[in-house]
């Protein structure tokens, strides 16, 4: 879509307030699934795409037969046997191709996303598929917005409410969103019937406004072949020694059903039960009991036969013939820690490190315990919960090494006695590197890109964090602690800072505490509450751009390549890349040269004058000053837009200015005047009295310039706002934003409600402008800063 100047009208002040108080756009509530699950794809691994394949659609107009991992996604331009669809618009290419890899699969996919099939609301989408009745089928369908696009809806399969305001955003639950991915639905089912009906559109449940036509590009249906019997039955470890009292092993099951199935055991009569009346079961695992095996030879092997019944179905069970023995018991030989030293800073109930036994009997397991003997000295700083060795103390002062005596103890009664003298250090713990403002880079258990935090253990030992806490408020130092988690030697840990605190079922850490792109305190705090160990108070940080040590650990800054979880890349020599321009925009009155400066000396500047966004491969190379000249279109006669970036492999980021230059009678030309737009009512710009007015009508007041280049949409779009005093009174402002119009029946209107939204994925998270604070009629207080 062009872009669009949005409007290249004159404004009071009032009037742009209204505009920027629109803080809000339309409420968003969790997506609702009753049937089946919803999940975010990153690409082709991320999909099921090994089964009986009855149906693999591609939505498109103008694609061949894609084949992504051996499955043909064939388009619905095609004839597809057994299939009636409804599409009835599409789109070609559809936003942005998304990047989700290099492979060819990949490619094949991204090729598959690019295009869509719509429908209006309150029309549909929909795909009536043959089935067989009773059979069992999994259903996947595939849609990316791949764009902030403001669109939910409904989904209905045979007949059935499955989705209520699924997002096309990229990620659902919670509607955030994440460049090059896309959202999937997969649900299971026993088709009621020999028609399978999919429906996408407004049915039922919230209607939070917004793009209410629904869009998809795929749809995958697999017929689930469900085998006749388990595969396997296998007892797990199959040895003891005659005086165990604890249970021999646990009965493992290997089924290819692909529903969720669960398993009883049972002891049967057949070939192969001559032991069974020698064992007994409790749920899945063999008790060597009621027969005493203590006087029974080592060597010695029974028989026992096992039945293996799908739960839900009694007609599918696997009988299998199984052998137990009578190990020779050998004692363990040594009892071994997974640690080589101790944290001086760890307190009362941290784990020290995990035991184990070496045993010649690798099926063996052992208890562990404190001892009193040689090397036992101290042992009361520590207590033992089953192969956990955790402080029961803190270590006093001073102590540069600890001894401990432990115990194991196997099966069979035997055990071994080892002494451990352990070191006890300094732990050496950092921020190396952190993102405030991610929005294409690490993802959450939910695959949305959130801020992030790494710690790094610069000693060559595994350290536990547990009990350090994180922090980005000096006066509040414990405000999120850190769980038990081993950081190994010269490791890192990452940690969420998206201000969520634990996530339920999760093995990822999440803070109570987000990120700010305004460069606060990230500060990183030892176990007794107030030691700090990193404080880092960067500069104003940028979208997708880390700060934090070098590679030597010696130098803070901007990072070249954020490193999650890894060695840091080089640091930035610059930060920030920005354009300026040797004239302001605003008014003009004739041609005028202009020179573009990067920040960077040497950096390659690319340019557009249409309003397209340039960037490091797009655009006119920037050779020297250019003239400036109005454009002479009807609609858009008397502009010129300017947006430039200045690119250069040192600097850690690269904004895009824009300058929107207004011609007043242009340079003498008929078309080149704003006067001369056609969208302007010609009753009053070719009335004798009120035209000739319009000149300076244009310069009494500030104006605004919008520039969205992707349209203008209830869905939030990267947009530039120029505020423009052609009376100099003021110095007027440009910053990149996110821009989407707002309302119900205005949205209709030419001068339709827009919210801007400032955040640091387009530029400053915050317009620093006095826009309430100037004139003679300004409120006392009046804000300067705005979100």
């Amino acid at each position: 879509m062009p872009s669009q100047i949005t409007p290249v009208r004159s404004y009071h002040l009032l009037a742009l307030s209204a505009l920027l108080c629109v803080l809000g756009g339309v409420a968003q509530a969790d997506t609702l699934v009753t049937l089946g699950s919803v999940s975010q794809i990153s690409g082709p691994q991320d999909l099921d795409l090994v089964g009986d394949f009855r149906y693999a659609i591609n939505f498109s107009a103008n694609d061949p037969v894609r084949t992504v991992a051996g499955v043909q996604f064939i388009p619905d331009t095609q004839t597809i046997p057994g299939a009636v669809l409804r599409g009835p618009n599409e789109v070609t290419p559809w936003q942005a191709r998304p990047e989700l890899g290099a492979s060819a699969d990949a490619n094949a996919l991204e090729d598959i996303l690019h295009d869509i099939r719509w429908a209006p609301n309150p029309d549909m989408l929909s795909a009536q598929l043959a089935v067989t009745a009773g059979e069992v089928y999994r259903l996947q369908i595939i849609f990316c917005g791949n764009g902030f696009e403001d669109r939910k809806w409904d989904i209905r399969v045979n007949g059935q409410n499955a989705v209520d305001e699924i997002t096309s955003l990229g990620a659902s639950p919670g509607q955030s969103y994440a460049r090059s991915r896309a959202t999937m639905f997969t649900y299971q089912f026993t088709a009621p019937s020999n028609q399978a009906l999919v429906e996408m559109g407004s049915f039922f449940g919230n209607d939070e406004g917004g793009d209410r036509n629904p869009i998809w590009q795929a749809l995958t249906l697999e017929q689930i072949i469900t085998p006749p019997t388990p595969a396997e039955v296998a007892l797990v470890p199959s040895q003891f020694f005659a005086n165990q009292t604890i249970p021999i092993g646990a009965f493992v099951v290997t089924d290819g059903k692909s529903l969720p199935v669960s398993h009883t055991i049972t002891l049967v009569s057949g070939s192969g039960d001559a032991d069974n009346a020698k064992f007994t079961l409790s749920g899945k695992q063999l008790l060597a009991q009621p027969f005493d095996f203590t006087n029974e030879p080592p060597g010695s092997v029974y028989s026992i036969r096992v039945k293996a019944t799908d739960t839900a179905d009694a007609n599918r069970f696997l009988e299998k013939e199984l052998s137990v023995t009578v190990a020779t018991p050998h004692a363990p030989t040594a009892v071994t820690f997974d640690a080589s030293a101790l944290s001086s800073a760890a307190v009362s109930g941290m784990l020290a490190g995990n035991l184990s036994a070496t045993d010649p009997n690798i099926f063996d397991k052992h208890a562990f315990a404190l001892v009193d003997g040689l090397g036992g000295d101290d042992n009361a700083l520590f207590s033992v919960s089953g192969t956990e060795l955790r402080f029961a103390q803190a270590i006093p002062p001073g102590k540069t090494s600890v001894s401990i005596r432990l115990r194991a103890t196997d099966l069979a009664g035997l055990s071994v006695e080892s002494a451990l003298a352990l070191a006890v250090i300094t732990p050496q713990l950092r921020i190396n590197e952190f993102l405030a403002g991610n929005t294409i880079g690490l993802t959450d258990e939910a695959l949305v890109p959130q801020d992030w935090i790494e710690i790094r253990n610069d000693l060559a030992i595994s350290v536990d964090i547990a009990g350090w806490y994180l922090s980005d408020d000096t006066n509040n130092l414990t405000k999120w602690q850190f769980p038990s988690h081993v950081i190994g030697p010269n490791g890192f840990l990452i940690v969420f800072a998206d201000g969520r605190g634990t996530v339920g079922g999760s093995s990822q850490l999440h803070t109570n505490f987000s990120l700010s792109g305004k460069g606060e305190h990230v500060i990183l705090v030892k176990p007794d509450g107030h030691t700090i160990s990193s404080d880092h108070v960067p500069p104003e940080q940028f979208a997708n751009v880390t700060y934090g040590y070098d590679a030597a650990g010696t130098q803070l800054g901007y990072l070249i390549t954020p490193t999650p979880g890894a060695a840091n890349s080089a640091l930035a020599t610059y930060g920030e890349n920005s354009v300026t321009f040797s004239v302001r925009h605003g008014f003009k009155s004739a041609n005028f040269s202009l020179a573009l400066t990067g920040t960077v000396p040497g950096s390659t500047i690319r340019y557009t004058l249409d309003g397209s966004t340039p960037t490091a491969d797009t655009g006119i190379e920037y050779t020297g000053p250019f003239m400036v000249t109005p454009d002479e279109n009807s609609g858009t006669s008397g502009t010129r837009i300017v947006r430039a970036i200045a690119v250069h492999p040192a600097a850690a980021f690269a904004t895009i200015a824009t300058a929107t230059y207004l011609f007043i009678n242009g340079n003498g030309r008929p078309n080149s005047s704003i006067t001369k737009q056609t969208n302007l009512v010609p009753s009053i710009t070719k009335n004798a009295t009120y035209g000739p007015l319009l000149d300076d009508a244009l310069l009494a007041l500030p104006s605004l310039s919008v520039i969205i280049p992707n349209g203008l949409s209830t869905s939030e779009n990267e947009a530039s706002i120029e505020l423009m005093n052609p009376s100099g009174a003021e110095p007027g402002f440009q910053i990149n934003c996110g821009v989407n119009a707002t309302g119900t029946s205005s949205l209709g209107s030419p001068k339709l409600s827009m919210a801007a939204k400032f955040r640091q994925q387009y530029g400053p998270s915050r317009l620093k402008y006095p826009v309430f604070a100037l004139g003679s009629t300004a409120p006392a207080g009046a804000a300067t800063e705005f979100k």
